[in-house]
């Protein structure tokens, strides 16, 4: 067996630090993204990336976790009980204003997908017609709700009850929330006609879905947040190119969507469209700062200091 020479053994050990250089450093932990609710197409950036390898690429071993009606994303992320969080931004600003320093570094949703969704039985064709409805299916303590109380209090006449959508089902005179790529499919698929109303065209438009960290974590360890937006977007623009990866995790881990999952995914270009995928701009911020506001959710208006990591 040969022996390496002085120069030989110099330009290996060159090559080899050149080598861990150049890679990324892995995180001494398992970095968590939770979820704010099941997994679902407006999470499937994230698990593209997941599959695809690209959070690992940045030395990220991250773990999703699912979320749910009794999930405090916010707390839980300003609290550092997870590294990250998805929120949408009319709940952030009310969770500021309450004293979560929480900062979004990440807007996929440049249109929001909130809607109204009906039964095409009721002759509601507008926002003016929803006091018709016999029941309002929806959280009454959201934003949202809030904000349309404003343009139309005849509401307040108009019983509410948590989201269920087999009460929907069941009641023709039923309007529940809902998510435009989401709810308004599963019903569709079921044999049920329905029609929507979307909050945006009432002027009502949050980014949705942001990816948020706490103030603290963004001050401490900028570059493991900028490793987790930078895969997140490579997963996000994957993803909207062809879901398939992304699709089947999420299938796995919530087979009640699977059967309309590609359809869901499909609506997403339009409603994520931006000149630079997910960014955010001050106006934006102000005016749904000014629409809460005087909605009465917000007590007076906020500070945008840190609301969101501009890029």
């Amino acid at each position: 067996m040969g022996t390496l020479s002085g120069t030989d053994m110099s330009l290996t050990i060159l090559f080899f630090a050149f080598f861990y250089a150049c890679s990324p450093t892995p995180t001494s932990e398992t970095i968590s993204l939770q979820l704010n609710w099941m997994p679902e197409a407006e999470h499937g950036g994230y698990y593209q990336a997941l599959e695809k390898g690209y959070y690992k690429e940045e030395g990220i071993e991250l773990e999703i976790r699912a979320g749910g009606s009794g999930v405090r994303v916010e707390t839980e992320t300003a609290l550092q009980r997870t590294h990250f969080g998805i929120t949408n931004a009319d709940k952030l600003l009310v969770v500021r204003e309450k004293g979560l320093d929480l900062t979004a570094l990440l807007a996929p949703f440049q249109h929001s997908p909130r809607v109204l969704i009906y039964h095409k039985e009721q002759s509601l064709s507008s926002f003016q017609e929803l006091h018709k409805a016999g029941l309002l299916i929806l959280n009454n303590t959201k934003p949202f709700y809030q904000f349309l109380l404003s343009k139309h209090p005849e509401l307040s006449k108009v019983d509410t009850i948590p989201y269920n959508k087999a009460l929907f089902i069941d009641n023709k005179n039923a309007v529940i929330q809902g998510y435009i790529n989401a709810e308004p499919l599963i019903f569709e698929k079921n044999g049920i006609s329905v029609g929507i109303l979307e909050l945006s065209t009432l002027g009502f438009n949050p980014y949705a879905s942001l990816l948020i960290c706490s103030e603290q974590l963004l001050k401490e360890q900028p570059e493991l947040v900028a490793k987790m937006r930078r895969a997140s977007i490579k997963g996000w623009l994957s993803y909207l190119e062809d879901p398939s990866t992304g699709n089947t995790a999420i299938a796995k881990l919530n087979p009640s969507i699977a059967e309309h999952l590609a359809e869901s995914a499909a609506q997403l270009p339009e409603l994520m469209k931006a000149t630079s995928f997910g960014t955010m701009n001050d106006e934006r911020w102000k005016t749904l700062a000014t629409q809460l506001q005087e909605a009465g959710v917000l007590t007076k208006a906020p500070h945008l200091d840190n609301i969101y990591q501009a890029h």
